[in-house]
């Protein structure tokens, strides 16, 4: 694929088709967010028997009618031309809304097939009728003409008895139902899946801390698939199932006085409310709700993509909820596009169709007729379409990116993610001088404190204090403090260097960020600004007697506060710039970052396609290191068209004018250029925030220094071993129901496994393959990667293993050797050492 040619992407139908096929690893049950809302989409999608679709059970009828199927348009038709025939069997005449889903889902076709350049295949559109009879008879006509893929039909009866029939000929099915009992190996649903949402749901209530969950069940098979799900999601997240209530359709009311102990009251023992309701339900859900006093900023609203309604936005007992939903701007751009091309609005299910169909087309592009097989239909990498990003299981099911949305003063609002201003933020508020400044007003304010409250002192309740004694204190406050600071001055300095020296200069910047030395000095210098200010006003009589008295009991205040804090300093400067304490910050800082990148891989947007790239170069106007990229703003520059941005690099990369940092659509203008280039932050240093890769080289760097000749610490390099293991299980343990993809339209590189492997333990084999102990624990952490994550560490970790072993062969002798190889992976059982594909490569050195 490396030598495909980007002529015929260019444009959106391009671009489209090409998107169809994504060549990393994707964040599946995560989310692809929107500020925008889609029309309503009143699913009720049961799926513990079989079951008619989504639409069945309420999906609004498009705004104006569509043109109804007629007998005498034939449901034998054709669309396109190409050499490979795929099928299209919808209810074309079937009873009551079929007929209308099944007309719009033909359009969704016919403007896939058009917007696809070249197309090598071509639909035969078979009509079922509504029925399994008429599916099967449909199918075996399709076969009959030569159909490679079947796509369709509708409801689970019909696809059910089609794929029966594609089975016995060894060929695939695409179909619609939302029921997943009808899925198997070779007959892969399409369609929007209770499960997928649930599990999106839970997974980000827990990993926004929400430990307890109360359900509110609707008697419906949509309910009650809803809460099996729910069961086992919460379970997989370790949280609390703490009321379950059921309820009839439309009678909420005895369900949520049963539940109110639960969710109501100063102390709910819940702190969330899952309620699986749909538009039409939930209204009556929110009034019983409201009148047994349900607070939901005390207990989070939880909801599916059946909330994604405007009417559900307005609810107050919903307000501050959250639901996972598919991405909404992905079905707006197509609705744009189908209304101009058929003068209607397309039924919500219409993008099922349409991705289909265009992935029909893009993997026959590429593969003929073998891109139908299950091994590319069930490809990991997945697919990206108007919903967002979906892939097939190899049971047949699927999973889509969500998005997970919060309702907000009557809307929806994806949650966002750190744009440039909260980085900096942070970066400020953890500068040593922000702390000081801060003391030190509020040393002011202590200060003059004394001379508000004295007015309110009543001269009897005042006792004679004179000037003098208490300008005695604060002298010897002011010069203690004086004192004090430029003796931790001093300290900490010194720690910094010894770090610096001993260990590796990339520890100091989480030194100097401290909070525990902050405090110290920002209190010394703020109890010695205090000080002054007194001496001051007393010098000049500002004081009377009540605010003499004020002055001296906000001074007692004062060294109260500066003893606890001396005390916790004294504490602290026994670690500070110690080896320990100095490796623990560094896998701190570095098991942050990585939690945060598992949580949000690719920084919330989509996985970069390797092998294609946009028409023009984006190029930093400066030099430096990427710190942080605001994928935000790129989906925002972006947000209303139908273009695309491919990010080259990660936050660590080193960049320079002629080194291109982004790819975009040539359509985009020059301010667009600026705007793109201004979304990436760049520094003189790397930073740790968003780079994880950075604390595992600086841990190298550690171990490396310690075991050079002039220090010769192998205690050291075993300890940093440690640490690294810890902090790469979390990127081995990692789950796709804590990712999440909020801007589809944005695409980053995947942060590479095999990349961070090499920054931390290449380093340690080269420097420590003299020394037997730091061998076997070497390879002791490659055995532990490797059973914790075989599928993310097997292959890697067998590398690294014999990479140590040939360099430990060239510096021990015969009998260390044997006691190192001993512990090597190649001498475990085969099962420990499973093997894996290393994850796409970074640019970040």
């Amino acid at each position: 694929m490396a030598g495909v040619s980007y002529d015929w992407t260019r444009g959106y139908p391009g671009r489209v088709a090409w998107a169809l096929v994504v060549a990393g690893s994707l964040a599946l049950s995560a989310c692809v967010g929107s500020e925008s809302l889609m029309p309503p989409r009143k699913v009720n999608r049961p799926q513990a028997a079989p079951v008619e679709p989504s639409y069945a059970a309420g999906v609004a009828p498009p705004s104006s009618p569509l043109q109804a199927f007629s007998p005498g348009q034939p449901g034998g038709s054709t669309i396109g031309t190409g050499p490979i025939r795929v099928a299209l069997i919808l209810p074309m005449s079937a009873a009551g809304q079929g007929a209308v889903v099944a007309q719009s889902m033909r359009n969704a076709a016919d403007m896939a097939v058009s917007e696809f350049q070249g197309s090598d295949i071509t639909l035969l559109v078979k009509d079922d009728h509504g029925t399994s009879e008429g599916a099967r008879e449909a199918a075996q006509q399709a076969l009959s003409e030569g159909a490679e893929l079947i796509i369709g039909p509708l409801f689970s009866g019909s696809v059910q008895a089609a794929a029966q029939v594609a089975r016995e000929q060894g060929k695939p099915v695409i179909g619609f139902s939302s029921d997943a009992s009808v899925a198997t190996r070779g007959v892969y649903l399409l369609s929007f899946l209770v499960q997928e949402e649930v599990d999106r749901i839970v997974s980000f209530a827990a990993s926004q801390g929400r430990r307890s969950i109360a359900a509110l069940i609707p008697e419906t098979q949509y309910g009650r698939v809803a809460e099996a799900r729910l069961q086992q999601a919460a379970a997989r997240q370790g949280l609390r199932i703490a009321a379950l209530e059921y309820y009839p359709p439309g009678q909420p009311q005895v369900g949520v006085q049963r539940l109110a102990r639960v969710i109501g009251g100063s102390a709910p023992q819940a702190d969330a409310l899952f309620i699986p309701e749909n538009g039409d339900g939930l209204p009556a859900v929110a009034q019983a709700l409201q009148m047994a006093g349900f607070d939901p900023t005390r207990v989070k609203p939880l909801g599916t993509g059946v909330w994604n309604e405007p009417r559900v936005f307005g609810l107050p007992a919903l307000q501050g909820g959250w639901f996972a939903t598919p991405d909404n701007r992905g079905f707006e751009a197509f609705a744009e596009r189908y209304r101009a091309r058929f003068n209607t609005d397309p039924i919500r299910l219409a993008t099922l169709s349409y991705d289909a169909v265009t992935l029909a087309a893009a993997l026959a592009r590429m593969q003929g007729v073998q891109g139908f097989s299950d091994a590319m239909l069930t490809n990991p990498a997945g697919f990206a379409g108007a919903d967002g990003v979906f892939r097939f299981n190899p049971d047949g099911t699927n999973a889509r990116a969500l998005t997970v949305q919060e309702i907000r003063n009557g809307a929806a609002v994806a949650i966002s993610g750190m744009a440039h201003w909260k980085l900096l933020l942070r970066r400020l508020v953890r500068q040593i001088w922000f702390r000081i400044t801060l003391f030190c007003l509020g040393g002011f304010a202590a200060a003059f404190t004394a001379l508000l409250l004295q007015p309110y002192i009543p001269e009897d309740v005042a006792i004679s204090v004179g000037a003098d004694s208490v300008g005695n204190i604060l002298g010897i406050l002011a010069a203690s403090m004086l004192t004090v600071t430029t003796f931790s001055l001093t300290t900490m300095v010194s720690a910094f260097a010894s770090a610096s020296t001993n260990l590796t200069p990339r520890a100091t910047q989480l030194l100097m960020e401290d909070t525990t030395a902050q405090n110290a000095l920002a209190t010394f210098l703020g109890a010695f600004l205090y000080s002054i200010v007194g001496i001051v006003a007393l010098s000049t009589g500002t004081y009377g007697s009540t605010g003499r008295l004020v002055l001296l009991a906000v001074t007692v205040l004062v060294i109260i506060f500066i003893v606890v804090t001396l005390l916790r300093w004294i504490s602290r400067l026994t670690k500070l710039g110690t080896v320990r304490e100095t490796i623990e910050q560094l896998e701190a800082a570095a098991s942050s970052a990585l939690r945060r990148w598992c949580r949000h891989p690719h920084l919330r947007a989509a996985p970069r396609l390797d092998w294609v790239r946009m028409a023009r170069a984006v190029y930093p106007a400066e030099i430096g290191y990427v710190q942080n990229i605001d994928v935000e703003k790129l989906a925002s520059i972006i947000e209303s068209r139908d273009v695309l941005i491919d990010v080259d690099v990660l936050p660590g990369a080193f960049v320079e004018p002629t080194r291109a940092i982004a790819y975009v659509d040539e359509e985009m203008s020059d301010e667009d250029i600026t705007r793109v280039r201004n979304a990436f932050l760049l520094g003189g240093r790397r930073t740790y925030e968003q780079d994880p890769r950075f604390g595992l080289i600086a841990l190298g760097e550690v171990a490396s220094r310690a075991l050079s000749p002039a220090i010769n610490d192998p205690g050291t390099a075993i300890d940093v071993i440690s640490a690294g293991v810890r902090i790469l299980a979390l990127h081995g343990a990692r789950s796709a129901e804590e990712q999440d993809i909020a801007f589809p339209k944005v695409r980053m590189p995947t942060l590479s496994t095999a990349d961070m492997m090499e920054d931390f333990f290449v380093p340690i084999a080269r420097d420590g393959a003299g020394l037997v102990e730091v061998g076997v624990k070497l390879q002791k952490a490659l055995q532990s990667l490797s059973r914790l994550s075989p599928d993310v560490f097997g292959r890697l970790a067998e590398e690294h293993s014999e990479d140590a072993m040939r360099r430990a062969g060239k510096a021990l002798d015969e009998r260390d050797l044997e006691r190192v190889r001993r512990h090597a992976l190649n001498h475990m059982p085969e099962q420990i050492v499973q093997k894996s594909v290393a994850y796409p490569g970074s640019q970040a050195r």
